[in-house]
């Protein structure tokens, strides 16, 4: 029996599906904690068929360069055992690969995910902002192992956080020991295009998501309901709400409101199949072009998708390079991709409700700043607990007048209309 947990398991599996030879290394990749995530090269001449539909990725887009008589493809194998890598002694059901797997294919659809072969460079090598996000494609899934292939994001690929934090005034600076794809090499941290295009690309992206999972029928959606994930959601984020703010000594008059907040919000995703604009919702996705990691994908309330990246934008903002443009092209690219322009006063609180709560119990321990200072988990914890009270309240003047100002503009305006 291969163990999926080890290199020598992986190198196994994957030399049953690849042509004899052509495996070159499988190497462990860091970043997640629930499940054991391989980078597979393949190496072979070019007159070797790979499985999958697989081709040389390697090739520099628009390159002078001869034509190589060997093709080089990079992929990623994924396998989830019944607990959390990171951690065995945490027990996690092991069905969740299966729903991940249904949510990926869903995703990598051309009606969500507009491919786009290669970035698009303008004449000041900034990135093009038309360029678009998209979900990598499932290459194979072995039910029986738990473990799948899909399509590499890049070699060298970073998320957004570490490509923010390698900025030069990064409050905290990416390991110097991961290398960034040639390709990105051009795009500064600071750049305004650049901010643009992940911002709006993204918008899109999720609305276009939310688009078709609306159009689903209710037997099509049923299919994602994922209750361990909505379950799984509620007790890592709401639930600890309080017991966060406990540990942290703060004893606000705005407490009170953030508790009945919170409750609110919990019931909507706990009953997320039966609010108003429930769709297929990604949860806790690695941004960057590509988008990855959807096993708590689920059906659930959209609102809480955007305001899950508004926080984690939000404290790039302020925590590595400030993104003003990424923050509000995201807003105004999710609305204007809407189709049924449905987006109004409770959505718009139920998504700052959940930015707010994600600030203060995520926010406060995920490597923004150093863990130790107190005084700034505090200060984070305060602004989000008013961002929390205030959307409670529909108070979006008082938002607007807080530290978030502008930021948070195109989505206060459609409340208020």
């Amino acid at each position: 029996m291969m163990d999926l947990t080890k290199e020598d398991g992986v190198l196994e599996w994957v030399k049953c599906l690849f042509p004899t030879d052509t495996v070159q290394s499988v190497t462990p990749l860091q970043g997640g904690s629930a499940n054991f995530i391989w980078r597979v090269i393949i190496h072979a001449p070019i007159q070797v068929q790979l499985p999958f539909g697989l081709s040389n990725q390697h090739q520099p887009c628009n390159s002078s360069k001869p034509m190589s008589f060997t093709q080089t493809v990079s992929v990623i194998v994924k396998h989830a055992e019944g607990f959390v890598a990171s951690n065995p002694s945490m027990k996690l059901y092991q069905s969740r690969i299966q729903d991940e797997v249904a949510a990926m294919t869903f995703a990598s659809d051309k009606t969500i995910s507009l491919l786009n072969p290669c970035p698009v460079l303008g004449q000041d090598h900034s990135l093009h902002a038309t360029y678009t996000v998209k979900c990598p494609r499932i290459l194979h899934f072995d039910d029986i192992n738990s473990v799948f292939i899909l399509q590499d994001a890049g070699l060298y690929s970073m998320n957004l956080k570490a490509f923010m934090s390698s900025y030069p005034s990064a409050t905290v600076k990416a390991d110097s020991n991961v290398p960034i794809d040639p390709i990105y090499t051009h795009f500064s941290p600071t750049s305004t295009q650049f901010h643009e295009a992940v911002g709006s690309g993204l918008g899109k992206f999720i609305a276009r998501l939310h688009n078709t999972g609306r159009s689903l029928t209710q037997p099509e959606l049923h299919k994602f309901i994922n209750q361990p994930a909505l379950a799984l959601s509620n007790e890592i984020l709401y639930a600890r709400f309080e017991t966060v703010l406990n540990s942290l000594g703060i004893a606000s008059d705005l407490v009170t409101d953030g508790i009945d907040a919170v409750k609110w919000a919990s019931k909507i995703l706990l009953d997320g199949d039966a609010y108003q604009h429930a769709s297929l919702c990604m949860e806790h996705v690695a941004i960057g072009l590509s988008i990855v990691d959807w096993e708590l994908a689920r059906v659930g309330p959209t609102p809480m998708d955007l305001g899950q990246f508004l926080a984690e934008a939000y404290s790039i903002h302020i925590y590595r390079c400030p993104v003003p443009v990424l923050v509000l092209s995201f807003q105004k690219a999710y609305l204007a991709t809407l189709e049924s322009r449905v987006f109004g006063c409770e959505d718009v609180k139920l998504c700052l409700i959940h930015m707010g709560v994600h600030l203060i119990v995520w926010g406060t321990c995920t490597g923004w700043f150093d863990a130790k200072d107190v005084t700034e988990s505090r200060r984070l914890a305060m602004l989000g607990l008013g961002l929390v009270a205030n959307a409670w309240n529909s108070n979006w003047k008082a938002i607007k007048e807080s530290e978030f100002g502008e930021l948070l503009n195109p989505f206060c305006t459609a409340a208020a209309q």
